[in-house]
């Protein structure tokens, strides 16, 4: 085995384990027991992953802590394990990133919760933009989305999804955090990666736009508002690859 093989071994030697993750609803203490009860949890933890006695799990609070556990029995809808030391979750980013995704077609919807929450925002807010598609949306379905993308992810924290605004009353909510917000329209100058260079909070508001972009009166409202205005390449990108892009270079 060369240097570099054997560098890569030792790497994966000392990575986490693999161990299935599940974020908790109860409160959780170390060295405690703890009994799931939840059906749809016993369901996956016995039949789907086939788990029992001795098996690990990892079990999460959302407050950024994991706790690694132990089964000790199954029983007919419970499983019974053994809480270890809680740690610090080190999956979480050092930027808070919040997404204002304006509203896309469903299945697309729920495909930017899930890449983006695996890239680490923060939170996710749908805004009702003047070109949004007029569909509905599910929040508990998104909601689960992101709760099942955090776990594979092996975030510490499942990003909130926030109830959907209309884009005057998200740039308000935006200005109330202190964050930098930048709206990101195609085309705009300066470039979006300059930006990433320049910058100097850890704190970002991300405005994508719909199928169509922003319409030019809320590009203007943005403006007046503070609003940087960047663009993400020459190129046209579709909203939901525009909210990977912009969610990977400022995260």
């Amino acid at each position: 085995m060369g240097a570099r093989e054997l560098n890569y071994a030792r790497q994966r030697r000392g990575s986490p384990t693999k161990a299935a993750r599940f974020f908790m609803s109860g409160p959780l203490r170390q060295g405690e027991l703890y009994v799931v009860q939840e059906p749809g949890l016993v369901r996956q933890i016995t039949r789907v992953l086939r788990l029992g006695a001795g098996a690990p799990l990892i079990f999460l609070d959302n407050s950024g802590y994991e706790y690694p556990a132990t089964i000790d029995a199954v029983h007919h809808g419970e499983v019974v394990c053994t809480l270890g030391k809680r740690r610090h979750n080190e999956c979480e980013p050092p930027n808070r990133v919040v997404l204002y995704q304006s509203v896309i077609k469903k299945d697309k919807m729920e495909w930017v919760v899930e890449k983006c929450t695996e890239l680490g925002v923060s939170s996710v807010v749908p805004v009702i933009a003047a070109r949004s598609v007029k569909q509905g949306i599910s929040l508990e379905r998104l909601r689960t989305t992101a709760r099942e993308a955090a776990e594979q992810s092996r975030r510490g924290k499942i990003p909130n999804i926030a109830v959907p605004m209309v884009f005057g009353a998200a740039v308000k909510h935006a200005e109330a955090s202190g964050a930098e917000n930048v709206l990101c329209d195609a085309g705009a100058h300066p470039d979006a990666k300059e930006h990433v260079r320049m910058r100097a909070r850890n704190a970002v508001n991300l405005f994508i736009g719909p199928e169509g972009g922003f319409d030019e009166q809320e590009i203007i409202h943005a403006v007046q508002n503070g609003f940087l205005v960047c663009g993400l390449g020459p190129r046209i990108l579709r909203s939901e690859t525009a909210a990977v892009a912009a969610t990977f270079l400022f995260i």
